[in-house]
């Protein structure tokens, strides 16, 4: 990429950030700015070159925003992902933009229940200058559980960096006083992110036992279903595992059954997860409150 193309980029990011931020509090609506010029901010440097905005909006009004956002020209560019699950998150294009916007209704990593995630990320929130616009981001913290997950290869369109998750550990580490680490540790404890930061967290000497019996509320929102019990959790929670985590996050997901699950309660639970994105609607992608619940749940009861 040229240097020309890389600084349009940038400008277009920042502008994109700016008009929807606007937005958003126009239709006051809790959206918080990630990546990019958060990144930045932050004194952190991306191993790659980003071609996208991204930001983290409630969940509770990501229909509302998608709605506004197509009617201001964007175009949903990819929903559902390739992955088993439903992305976390929307990617859009706009005709007069280079860089897409990613719309993650889900925090990346997070276990927790998406609408307690978010109003933990907003209380936290950091007020930055971005354009002539002062923003809601993410503050440094989270940006740090971003990059974890980037360099794992765990954010959406992210593949793992070489040798690069070990270099920005080195580098977090020199930059962060043992309170921030604490911070940054107890965060992803709030957020039951521990599974997805499992490296992270054993390269500083800090880990928590993962829990493997996901919230209801959480499961409910990623496989887009009206309930789900805790065989279902379980296995959601193997699916989700760092693929290096699974075997031990199935078998620790035994030991908090209440019973080992009979073969019909396993096909059963399968069945929802694998089915997921079928039950996602186009630019509906998680609100309970909007169209995102589709008819077809009713016939997995």
């Amino acid at each position: 990429m040229t240097p020309e193309a890389i600084e349009r980029l940038w400008n277009d990011r920042v502008d994109t950030h700016v008009e929807i931020a606007r937005l958003s509090a126009t239709l006051r609506i809790r959206l918080l700015a990630a990546c990019g010029p958060v990144v930045s901010h932050f004194g952190f440097v991306s191993p790659t070159v980003i071609s996208t905005a991204s930001v983290l909006v409630d969940p509770a009004s990501t229909t509302h925003l998608l709605e506004e956002l197509t009617l201001n020209g964007w175009v949903v560019d990819d929903l559902k992902g390739t992955r088993l699950l439903p992305r976390p998150s929307v990617t859009l294009r706009h005709p007069d933009k280079t860089c897409l916007l990613n719309v993650y209704y889900l925090m990346p990593g997070s276990r927790a229940d998406p609408e307690d995630a978010f109003d933990l990320l907003w209380e936290r929130r950091s007020l930055l200058q971005i354009g002539d616009l002062t923003v809601p981001s993410l503050d440094r913290t989270l940006v740090v559980l971003l990059l974890a997950l980037a360099l794992t290869g765990q954010l959406p369109g992210s593949s793992r960096a070489v040798n690069g998750f070990e270099v920005a550990l080195v580098r977090m580490k020199a930059i962060s006083t043992p309170d921030e680490i604490d911070d940054i540790v107890t965060t992803a404890w709030q957020l039951h992110a521990t599974a997805a930061l499992h490296g992270l967290l054993t390269a500083w000497d800090r880990e928590f036992e993962h829990v493997p019996l996901l919230p209801e509320r959480y499961a409910m929102w990623r496989l887009k279903v009206g309930s789900a019990d805790r065989v279902t959790r379980a296995l959601l929670a193997v699916v989700e595992a760092p693929r290096g985590r699974r075997s031990a996050v199935a078998k620790a997901s035994l030991q908090h059954l209440e019973r080992f699950p009979g073969p019909v309660s396993v096909l059963r639970s399968a069945r929802i997860v694998v089915t997921a994105k079928a039950r996602l609607q186009n630019a509906t992608p998680s609100d309970p409150r909007g169209s995102g619940w589709s008819a077809a749940a009713a016939s997995l009861g």
